[in-house]
């Protein structure tokens, strides 16, 4: 019994001594590294992260967005410059794959700052982040080209790498006006209702990082950034230049804009059924009005049905995303240069846009087009390992087939009962325009490097006169392609007399 009691009281002793000696280890400061979690598969309830402890000092802040050029910007360097010019004291930090970057400011760091995202390549791109509302411990600061617009025109001309000059320009702006300012510079470039929010502090904002669509506000910068590739300039460079001009161009109220976004999102793996719902969320697409004729809907409706259909034509690129993307794209460039051509040449109004986008003669034509033109092209490289290789070449004779092609299919009338022309149009563009022979890998690589002009691979057509005059002849020559009374029409207009008031007829039955 004396050695049961002994025994009962020396495990006693040693569990005491463990507990003391966990307890020890566990308050130490030191020690070794901490380990690395996933923030993306642990988080800490909303009231913990806010609490302090009692006489800790003010609260910290929480500051978190996300950094995109319309594509996430992965491993892009996070850094915040105070008032003074000084960088935060935080831990290093980078974007991850999705742009996502979260940081924590120190409590006695005062705002307003400036987020400053520096990318793999290219310019650092900013954020002027101004003081909440009293209490807030939690900042939504997403880093894009939009925000780095309104921060370079608040902040003037400041070299971005600098952080005293960007603290020294700091110091001039107007904090309590810059919401109104930031609004304006958007309304300019953007038009439409939508709000600097949508791309500055909203936490919904996504980046399309491959694997997930992007949300609404980031398909406007993709959509940007190919206007901006067109013209041989960044996209910070192009909105630059769009806040620079006279008259504001107010992207989200040209209908060739609105095809290429609905385009982007479309592509990018929003459902046509949430695309209007999706760009009202952020002010894009204003209001429908009844009784007046609404393009951006419109679009809204005809793209969708644009893509899946030449999608559908395009089984034989199925395995190649690559090559399918360029015919889509194709499609899409058709109408959207249709409807520019339509607004240039021919003086078309929102009510005729609107015939022209929901006709069904101008939907087949869009994709017949790239079906006997463009497909047969691509379809030549389809098992092409290299297509990286090639692929700016591709590019290249399908945009060029695609804008010539416009001047054919702009040049008719299109109604919900107008006379389907998709096979004449289809036709002349495969006999007229497009290659005459398959083109090769050298091919491509001479158009590429320059050494072949794009001229002698795709024919260009002329003006609009000379379009109908061969419309004219190739309808003549091919009368099973067009309706009759069509036919007949033309029989009757000698080309000496194909006057803009004959050519208007062409298209009624």
């Amino acid at each position: 019994m004396m050695i049961e009691k002994v025994n009962k009281d020396l495990k006693v002793v040693l569990l005491a001594a463990l507990v003391m000696l966990i307890s020890a280890c566990g308050g130490s400061g030191g020690g070794s590294d901490p380990v690395a979690i996933d923030s993306g598969s642990v988080s800490a309830p909303a009231s913990d992260a806010d609490s302090s402890p009692a006489g800790s000092g003010p609260p910290t802040t929480l500051l978190s967005g996300i950094a995109a050029i319309g594509a996430a910007l992965d491993g892009a360097t996070v850094e915040i410059i105070d008032a003074s010019g000084n960088l935060v004291d935080i831990p290093d930090t980078l974007t991850g794959s999705d742009g996502a970057y979260q940081v924590t400011l120190p409590a006695d760091v005062v705002l307003p700052v400036i987020v400053r995202i520096t990318p793999l390549v290219g310019e650092p791109l900013l954020n002027v982040v101004p003081e909440p509302e009293a209490g807030t411990t939690e900042i939504v600061a997403n880093v894009n080209p939009i925000t780095n617009l309104v921060a370079e025109t608040v902040l003037g001309d400041v070299d971005s790498t600098n952080a005293s000059d960007i603290a020294s320009s700091l110091a001039t702006v107007d904090v309590t006006t810059l919401d109104a300012t930031s609004d304006a510079i958007v309304e300019k470039v953007l038009g439409s209702s939508v709000s600097y929010d949508s791309f500055a502090t909203d936490p919904d904002f996504i980046a399309n990082d491959g694997t997930s669509s992007g949300s609404a506000a980031d398909a406007i910068l993709d959509t940007i950034a190919k206007n901006a590739d067109d013209n041989g300039l960044s996209l910070n460079e192009q909105l630059t230049s769009f806040a620079a001009q006279d008259e504001p161009p107010k992207l989200l109220e040209d209908p060739v804009f609105q095809v290429i976004l609905v385009s982007e999102l479309i592509q990018g793996g929003t459902d046509s059924a949430d695309l209007e719902s999706g760009l009202a969320a952020i002010g894009a697409i204003d209001a429908a009005v009844e009784g007046e004729a609404d393009i951006f809907r419109t679009i809204i409706e005809t793209v969708p049905v644009i893509i899946e259909s030449t999608v559908s034509s395009a089984a034989g690129l199925a395995e190649n995303s690559e090559l399918l993307d360029i015919a889509v794209d194709a499609a899409v460039d058709l109408v959207a240069n249709t409807v520019e051509q339509k607004t240039d040449q021919f003086f078309a109004d929102t009510d005729d846009l609107v015939e022209l986008l929901a006709s069904p003669s101008f939907q087949a034509t869009a994709v017949d087009v790239v079906t006997v033109t463009v497909l047969p092209i691509l379809i030549t490289f389809v098992d092409d390992v290299d297509i990286a290789d090639i692929q700016s070449g591709l590019e290249s004779v399908v945009d060029n087939i695609t804008d010539e092609a416009a001047s054919v299919t702009s040049s008719f009338e299109y109604t919900g009962s107008s006379t389907d022309v998709s096979d004449l149009v289809a036709g002349f563009v495969e006999e007229q325009i497009a290659p005459a022979t398959t083109l090769d890998r050298d091919a491509l690589l001479g158009i590429q490097d320059g050494t072949t002009a794009l001229s002698e691979v795709v024919t260009l057509v002329g003006d609009v006169t000379q379009v109908q005059e061969d419309i004219q002849d190739f309808s003549q020559a091919n009368p099973d392609l067009v309706d009759g009374s069509i036919v007949d029409l033309i029989e009757e207009v000698p080309a000496s007399n194909w006057d803009q008031a004959s050519w208007d007829l062409f298209n009624w039955t």
